[in-house]
Parts: structure tokens; sequence; C-alpha cells
């Protein structure tokens, strides 16, 4: 589990990385534009890329930290044990089934985008869109692997264990 825990932490540094990046490239898009008057055909993939990229990367570390937002005003009235065991039959029960479908079609579809050399069909500077699959597929398959560390601490929390 805290394997897990520090992949996620990884993931959230490169998405922490990948917002620097993102800002870098809006800021040259903008210069190019409006100073140079000479804007770039590969900022707007960037841009997009960058964006998904780095919000799929982070979204385990944001599960593992309870990041994610919630309205839980009826849920904390619960005691912690009950509450800790409706979140875990919710994540190895709901969650984790449908995301682990879901990184399943992510990687299979980052596979073929690179087998085939798919690119970008709407832009003109024609990107391949096998890089940004597969980050995509990484974060799906790194958040699906936080769903089911956080529904093993759950269940053990509920069942009066320290997880």
């Amino acid at each position: 589990m805290k394997l897990i825990d520090r992949l996620s932490a990884g993931f959230a540094f490169l998405s922490g990385i990948m917002v620097f990046l993102l800002i870098a490239v809006m800021i040259f898009e903008v210069v190019s534009r409006y100073v140079f008057g000479s804007p770039t055909l590969w900022a707007g993939d960037l841009t997009y890329m960058l964006g998904g990229a780095l919000f799929l990367c982070a979204a385990a570390f944001c599960l593992k930290e309870d990041g994610h937002v919630s309205i839980d005003f009826l849920v904390l009235m619960l005691p912690e044990r009950l509450r800790s065991g409706i979140g875990a039959v919710l994540l190895l029960t709901l969650a984790l089934p449908s995301f682990s479908a879901i990184s399943y079609v992510a990687v299979a579809k980052a596979l073929r985008a690179y087998e085939r050399g798919e690119v970008d069909p709407v832009s003109a500077f024609a990107s391949q869109l096998w890089p940004f699959y597969a980050a995509l597929a990484a974060g799906m398959v790194m958040l699906t692997a936080q769903i089911l560390v956080t529904g093993l601490r759950a269940s053990l929390k509920a069942a009066g264990r320290d997880g």
C-alpha cells in the first residue's frame, strides 16, 4: 500500500511539473501571437494534452489525501467505523470495477494509437496522440490502484484495525 501511495505522490509531482510546462506553453503562445504576430500551430494541442494529463495524473494523490469534493454533512453524523465501511463498500464494489474497466480501455486505446500512428484529426499540427493517451492511461491505472488501496484501508478501519 505504501508503494502505491509513493507512486501517487510521484504522479502528483509530475502533474506539478506539467502545470509549469502548461504555463510556459501558454505564455510562449501569447508572446508569439501578440508580440511577434506569429502564432504557433502546436500550442493548442500541447495545452489540451498537458491539461488532461495533469488532471488525471494528480487524481490518485487527491484520493489518497481525501481531497476530492464531497457533500458529506449526513455521513459525518455516522460513527467513523460505519463511515469507513460504507466507503470501503462503495470503493471496492462500485469504483474499483468501473475504474478498472476504464483503465483497460484507456491502455488499449493508447496502444492502438501508437501502433497506428494516430494523429489528432482536427489539429493543423497533427500531433501524435499516443503520448497523450498513454499519460491518460497511466493516470487512470494509478487512480485505480489508489482506489484499491483506499478501499482496503477503509475496510481495515471498519474492521477496527489501523488502516
